[in-house]
């Protein structure tokens, strides 16, 4: 049925505002993201200075910071058990700035570019609306805000794989073959195009989009690598992106996608390779890729319902202690004690193990739970635990309601449009695809809202497709007509036929 009146004179208005000034757009979009920007200066120069919110694991990392800017400072076990990313920018700009009012400037900055990678994100996967709009709703996100205002990793997790996926993907456009036949208008007719057919060619010469396309693709490396300094969770996840759209999604052929691929991941190979060295020589030799706790994080999620777990190494003084915040908000508080340090990756797997045995169903129900704290089932922190508590939360609901369920909403109409061999090529599959990875993270540690956060810019790319895709009916749909119609029975007829039965 067709739309009220007063809807259909408001589009049609739009529309003709739209095709008479084509630009508009994209100035209502940098009118957005420029009021984005002012709250973000706003919110960390003002309201949510980061340098007034160092306890936990801000701390952790300012004071790990501040020793390795020493001079001749040698690293131990202890000081390797997170990825060096966030020590190593806070190391840097404490050697300039004892205040380190030049870091909040620099996090600033990142915090600005999030939205404007957000959006290049959504239009090399889609078309140009698209990107407009995921730029929108990305500078009006809150926690693309709100962990701008910690030294904590995630704001530069968000901004370097975000990155990583553009680089990526503008790779493969720059190799894929040319547009389409179809007309634009059936194309956008359809409600599940292909929209990238319907993209014009890029006036570079043939010979040329080779080299630019694998110059684009090691760069987008070298941002893989800087997020995989800030959150091992990065690897498991950018994998799984870069494997789903390699083998399955159409586009430029299996092997270009494939030489892209490995041009991505040399790029990736000398801050990795830093990364280990560095790693195993504060492990004392011991080789890890990038941090030695990895079996702790086992270990705490599978070790029964507990808040937090405290390590007590016989052979060092003190003791180390790590907790959830969603165990916490579960009303979880025991924290068992182990007689071992928290960098033995062999005893803590082997701990967590023997509990696994005698508990396997507990195991595998601690795993989802894991995933579902990740996602729904806690709240984010640290905002959870400050004054701006409110507005977190109402972001954390708005999340679930308007970002993550029409994603997944969208992915079930693909596989029902195009069944699930459609759905397995599609672009929005391949964008599902971190995700992916950081569930089998989590179901191996722990979860919580912030390990989640830095990916909500698929749920925004996804969620703009379904609604630009989205089509409401305004009254009920009127019974369609019969071919036939059957004249109506008199009373006369139907003594008649009484009769005769009888």
């Amino acid at each position: 049925m067709n739309a009220p009146l007063w809807l259909a004179w408001a589009r049609d208005v739009y529309r003709r505002q739209m095709v008479r000034f084509p630009f508009l757009a994209d100035v209502l979009a940098l009118v957005v993201f420029a009021l984005g920007a002012a709250w973000r200066a706003a919110h960390l120069l003002k309201y949510h200075d980061p340098r007034k919110f160092v306890y936990s694991d801000m701390q952790m990392y300012v004071d790990l910071g501040k020793r390795i800017s020493k001079p001749g400072y040698k690293l131990r076990p202890s000081d390797v058990t997170h990825p060096p990313g966030m020590t190593e920018v806070i190391s840097y700009f404490f050697k300039a700035d004892a205040t380190l009012q030049k870091l909040v400037w620099f996090q600033l900055g990142v915090t600005m570019l999030v939205p404007l990678a957000v959006g290049a994100l959504g239009w090399l996967a889609f078309d140009k609306k698209t990107g407009r709009w995921a730029l929108v709703l990305a500078s009006l996100y809150l926690p693309f805000v709100d962990y701008g205002g910690y030294f904590l990793a995630e704001i530069y997790l968000t901004l370097t794989a975000t990155l990583t996926m553009v680089c990526y993907l503008g790779a493969v456009r720059l190799l894929s073959p040319p547009a389409l036949a179809a007309s634009p208008d059936k194309v956008e007719k359809h409600p599940y195009r292909e929209r990238a057919g319907a993209r014009k060619s890029f006036s570079i010469p043939p010979k040329a989009r080779l080299p630019l396309a694998l110059a684009i693709a090691v760069a987008g490396g070298i941002f893989f690598s800087c997020a995989m300094i800030m959150k091992m969770v990065a690897a498991p996840a950018i994998l799984s992106f870069l494997g789903i759209h390699a083998l399955f999604t159409r586009g430029a052929s299996f092997r270009r996608k494939l030489l892209l691929v490995g041009a991505l991941l040399l790029g990736a190979a000398p801050l990795s390779q830093w990364q280990a060295e560095r790693c195993t020589r504060g492990n004392g030799g011991k080789f890890c890729p990038g941090s030695n706790k990895a079996g702790a994080d086992f270990l705490m999620g599978h070790i029964g319902r507990v808040q937090g777990v405290v390590w007590k190494d016989p052979k060092a003084r003190g003791t180390i202690g790590f907790g959830s915040p969603a165990a916490y908000q579960h009303g979880y508080r025991d924290k068992p004690e182990f007689a071992f340090a928290i960098t033995d990756n062999d005893a803590n797997r082997a701990a967590a193990w023997d509990w696994i045995r005698e508990h396997p169903g507990q195991a595998f129900v601690l795993s989802l739970e894991h995933v579902w704290d990740s996602f729904g089932g806690s709240l984010p922190w640290p905002a959870v635990a400050t004054g701006f508590w409110p507005g977190s939360q109402l972001f954390h609901y708005l999340f679930l309601l308007f970002l993550f369920f029409p994603s997944l909403v969208l992915m079930l109409d693909l596989a029902r449009q195009k069944g699930m061999l459609g759905l397995l090529r599609s672009t929005e599959l391949a964008l599902m695809a971190p995700i992916f990875g950081v569930v089998v993270a989590v179901m191996m540690a722990t979860g919580e809202a912030r390990y989640r956060a830095p990916w909500d810019m698929v749920f925004i790319v996804l969620a703009v497709e379904f609604y630009r895709r989205l089509k409401i009916r305004w009254r009920e749909p009127e019974p369609e007509p019969t071919s036939e119609e059957e004249p109506p029975v008199t009373a006369t007829e139907t003594a008649t036929t009484a009769e005769g039965a009888t």
